[in-house]
């Protein structure tokens, strides 16, 4: 969306204002919200998305410190799991094999999963839709059985089966 007043520069200050049940909007670039004197609400704020990140990110707590060298690595991009906390960032794609234990719990903790699942779309059919809720519930039953929810695992076992029992008929 271009700026209202000057129509070339992005607009990235939104701008409400309500009198008398009347609203009114202005969206103006940076620049022009200055010349107008309009405050920014992020102004004199110093944000780093990677600070945000890293506080996800559970440093492990040794009981003997390493030194910094014997901290594990990674091969292709030379990233300690400390970097990884610290920025919020993995250096590179192998990271998250190198550290898939320090990195899984934080991926639950923020995403819900460790897998992305997405939507279908409706074109998908019926067969691509059993597929994926077969994949969700056979982790489902995994988490159940790691944890011993052996009632759960149970009725989740005989959701897959009736499932696949469908699936195999269709």
């Amino acid at each position: 969306m271009l700026c209202d007043i000057c129509k070339q520069n992005e607009a990235t200050n939104h701008y409400k204002k309500i009198v008398n049940d009347k609203i009114s909007e202005a969206h103006l670039c940076n620049e022009c919200a200055k010349t107008h004197g309009l405050p920014s609400p992020l102004t004199g704020l110093s944000f780093d998305f990677g600070n945000l990140l890293s506080g996800f990110f559970d440093l492990p707590q040794l009981g003997n410190p390493q030194s910094k060298a014997e901290l594990p690595k990674c091969p292709a991009c030379s990233t300690d799991f400390a970097q990884i906390a610290k920025t919020g960032r993995v250096g590179c794609a192998q990271c998250y094999d190198v550290f898939d234990e320090q990195l899984l719990p934080s991926i639950r903790r923020i995403h819900g999963d460790t897998m992305h699942l997405g939507k279908l779309p409706k074109s998908a059919g019926k067969q691509a839709r059993v597929k994926a809720e077969l994949i969700s519930l056979k982790e489902e039953l995994q988490e159940a059985i790691r944890v011993q929810e052996f009632e759960k695992a149970a009725e989740l076992r005989d959701k897959i089966n009736g499932l696949e029992g469908g699936a195999e008929n269709a």
